[in-house]
């Protein structure tokens, strides 16, 4: 990172490194690479949560309070832009040590990570090479530990070059899928007849409590009607399940209000759509495009009369029917997690988390870290353990209440 110099002042940029015949330059500030980052974006590869205008965001609603600090690594090759990895440097003292770790920016609050990449660097992009520039870039930065979770196997026609690296599988997978044109084939292809007809039957118990509408929010007031409905509608599932409502910390809601609103002139990363019955709002989901990716971020579903007849999946099945009928979009994101509607639509693909140590306290934590992730992964894999756990929760969300 950039170092005082002899009058006090922190340089705007940082020193350069040399690696694998690249020259990475190192930046904790997102708007000293923001006009390159964003030219990235425009002709290269990314997924929606290396956006310039996501991470911007959660910068400044949630890792500045939380003192994660960026360190952007931007690397070029014959003056040309080739990468940038938005990383952050942490100061963790899980341990009782201290410890300084490089993750991805914002990752507890997105999905897959990916990097921003120039096609013609990705396609020739090495294992070696990226494995090279992380552990300079940690020399650099002064890190303990790299540690990069929820890195795709497979990602844009090959496989990732980090994804090789040391480490092990996610806790979770990622579901994504292709979209299909006309929407008729697509439903066919993944739901069987017994299973649509339980799409129609739905719709019409729905339509019993009122006229049904889907709606995308495109002024200002939509927005903010929107987010409202989707904050309640989480707070009272997570209420209800007796889980953690992680949309109910301040700083997370205004995260996600930013992200609905234009940036400098900049379309809204993310969409509101919503599904009313009866005027009244029922079903959220907020999805955002990167590249011919359409990444269905976070959804909620009103706790009424409504539930019985999945508000939510109807609005999923509105929304992948517009999808499919869109050129510029081929494939569907629905995130982490293995729930059951995500299944009718998309297939699991695998994460790999990745650890590279620079120090002997880098090494122990990282050697804890890919424990906890190990016992977490074999929890998930036992429905009847993970099935126990969701009762009690509910047990305990019952008793609060």
């Amino acid at each position: 990172m950039a170092q005082a110099d002899k009058t006090g002042q922190t340089p705007r940029f940082a020193p350069v490194l040399s690696v694998a015949g690249y020259d990475i330059e190192l930046h904790d500030d997102l708007g000293s690479v923001a006009p390159r980052w964003l030219a990235l974006e425009s002709g290269g590869l990314s997924c929606l949560y290396h956006r310039h205008d996501w991470l911007a965001a959660w910068q400044a609603h949630v890792g500045s309070p939380l003192a994660h600090r960026p360190l952007l690594a931007l690397g070029r090759r014959d003056g040309e832009t080739a990468f940038l990895w938005p990383l952050a440097l942490v100061e963790d003292r899980s341990l009782g040590i201290p410890l300084r770790r490089l993750s991805w920016l914002g990752a507890r609050h997105g999905n897959q990570n990916t990097g921003v990449w120039a096609p013609e660097t990705y396609a020739c992009f090495t294992s070696g090479e990226a494995g090279r520039c992380l552990r300079e870039i940690a020399r650099g930065a002064g890190a303990d530990l790299v540690r990069l979770e929820h890195i795709p196997e497979t990602w844009a026609g090959r496989p990732h070059p980090m994804a090789d690296l040391p480490g092990q599988a996610s806790v979770n997978s990622v579901h994504a899928g292709p979209l299909g044109a006309p929407y008729d084939a697509l439903l066919r292809r993944r739901h069987d007849r017994d299973a649509r007809r339980k799409l129609d039957k739905k719709r019409k118990a729905l339509a019993r409590l009122g006229p049904v509408v889907v709606e995308t929010a495109t002024s200002p007031e939509a927005r903010a009607e929107a987010l409202a409905a989707f904050l309640a509608q989480r707070a009272a599932r997570a209420a209800s399940a007796g889980i953690p409502n992680v949309f109910g910390d301040p700083a997370l809601a205004g995260f996600v209000a930013a992200l609905l609103a234009p940036a400098d002139g900049r379309p809204p990363v993310l969409t509101a759509a919503l599904l009313r019955v009866g005027g009244v709002i029922r079903a959220t989901y907020l999805t955002g495009q990167s590249g011919t990716t359409l990444h269905a971020y976070a959804n909620s579903i009103a706790q009424d009369d409504s539930l019985p007849h999945s508000p939510g999946v109807l609005l999923l099945a509105g929304l992948i029917e517009a999808a499919s009928g869109d050129p510029s979009l081929d494939t569907l994101d629905l995130g982490l997690g293995d729930e059951r509607y995500k299944q009718a639509w998309t297939d699991p693909l695998p994460l790999r988390d990745i650890s590279l140590a620079t120090s002997t306290a880098g090494r122990l934590a990282g050697a804890v870290a890919a424990g906890l992730s190990a016992g977490k992964r074999r929890l998930r894999a036992s429905p009847r353990l993970w099935s126990l756990i969701r009762s009690l929760r509910r047990l305990g969300a019952r008793r609060g209440a």
